[in-house]
């Protein structure tokens, strides 16, 4: 089992390691060190708390990708801090982030509705058929509200250890707070993000069996950008173009882009 992954980590044993992808997925990257909350044989396996320590040593490259609205914003300002300690002026940082703006602007678009379900397929099609059950519509405003907030309850499992997920009992969800959809045009009346997703959290934590929540943190670009200026970050660039150029020798190519459409890419230095 896993057999491409276990070569991957035995070779890395004897390669540089001066890349890190935190929060990276199931990688079977060379000369990378990849974080995650999963037991898979080339990620050390990492919680992420606020009291989170990256690796003495300083990389060269730092990825983050579709990660930061996963955890608390304590256990961010905890990264961001770690990231300082793990740069010098030569890293390469590259955060790749949802573009929440788009998807709150297309909660609020009427005649978007098929254009919208067709580009998100991708990330939501492995979980949509569970919301059935719990008479959950799979439509635009709801796989919106799932990007601010979501959660699994116990039968389907941790969403960050594949092995754990149950897509087959009737009973088994992952999907947004299970509410009608004039409560969540209320909910969507509120333009902080943040906000929106406390109000979401509140209606998860109603369903009886949660078990974790999953996206949780969204962000407004200005606020992240303040953050990133905040902690004495420089923001060389915002241009996918830019950035994919910058990092095409360091990161596999379809990575760089992945997501781009939905997707704010900031690539940082100290």
């Amino acid at each position: 089992m896993y057999i491409k992954a276990n070569i991957v980590k035995f070779i890395n044993l004897f390669m540089k390691i001066d890349k890190v992808s935190i929060g990276s997925g199931r990688r079977n990257w060379f000369g990378w060190d990849l974080l995650d909350r999963d037991e898979y044989p080339t990620i050390t396996y990492t919680s992420f708390t606020n009291n989170t320590k990256l690796k003495k040593k300083k990389y060269r490259v730092i990825f983050c990708s579709h990660f930061i609205e996963h955890i608390e914003s304590d256990v961010f300002l905890n990264l961001l801090d770690e990231i300082k300690k793990s740069s010098d002026g030569n890293t390469k940082i590259f955060f790749k982030y949802p573009n929440f703006e788009m998807f709150y602007d297309a909660f609020h678009s009427n005649n978007i509705e098929d254009d919208f379900l067709e580009i998100t397929n991708d990330q939501y099609s492995h979980v949509v058929e569970t919301w059935i059950n719990h008479n959950v519509l799979d439509n635009r405003i709801n796989r919106i509200s799932m990007m601010f907030c979501d959660y699994s309850n116990f039968l389907f499992g941790n969403p960050y250890l594949n092995k754990s997920n149950n897509l087959t009992d009737d009973k088994s969800y992952h999907g947004p707070a299970k509410i009608s959809e004039k409560k969540l045009r209320e909910v969507f009346r509120e333009k902080d993000f943040k906000k929106i997703s406390k109000q979401l959290q509140v209606f998860c934590l109603k369903d009886k069996d949660f078990h974790v929540f999953n996206h949780m943190n969204p962000w407004h670009i200005e606020d992240l950008k303040k953050i990133f200026i905040d902690k004495n970050f420089k923001i060389i660039s915002q241009d996918s173009k830019e950035i994919f150029n910058e990092f095409k020798g360091d990161i596999p190519k379809n990575e760089i882009l992945y997501l781009e459409q939905w997707s704010h890419l900031i690539y940082l230095k100290i």
